[in-house]
């Protein structure tokens, strides 16, 4: 048995922690990656899109959220950092370009980071779908089409 790595053929292994750990970059890339393979694999008519939608938009958000929280690390307190919400790390990466770059961050990204933010504010709304609503203290349904 021929045990030696050729081109285009890696070992399969998984490394987690120790020298596995990633930066919150590093898992934003593994993140979007996925979700690129996903995407793929719809372009390619080798599943339909309707069965992945859900995990591919949750990877593709995941991986907004940790590049995100990545940028802001050294910006915002560690514990406003475990949050899921889009809308306020929007806020804080407008404050951070604006104060970093003296310039404003574009406004197209503001406003894409916010319209995600608002559909799914605690990050639930592809892994379950449904939200939180605060005022009726219980899970509901995403409502609408998107």
């Amino acid at each position: 048995m021929d045990q030696t790595v050729g081109a285009g053929h890696w070992p399969k292994t998984f490394i987690i922690g120790g020298m596995g750990a990633l930066s919150w970059r590093g898992h934003a890339q593994e993140f979007f990656d996925a979700a690129t393979v996903l995407l793929n694999a719809i372009n390619r008519n080798e599943v339909e899109d309707y069965r992945l939608a859900n995990p591919a938009l949750y990877l593709y958000r995941h991986s907004l959220e940790l590049l995100l929280k990545d940028i802001l690390k050294e910006e915002i307190d560690a514990k406003k950092l475990h949050t899921h919400d889009l809308v306020m790390l929007a806020q804080k990466l407008e404050t951070y370009v604006q104060e970093r770059y003296r310039s404003a961050l574009p406004r197209w990204i503001a406003e894409r980071l916010v319209e995600l933010g608002s559909f799914d504010p605690r990050s639930t709304a592809f892994r379950y779908g449904e939200n939180y609503d605060k005022r009726a203290r219980r899970h509901m349904p995403v409502g609408g089409e998107v």
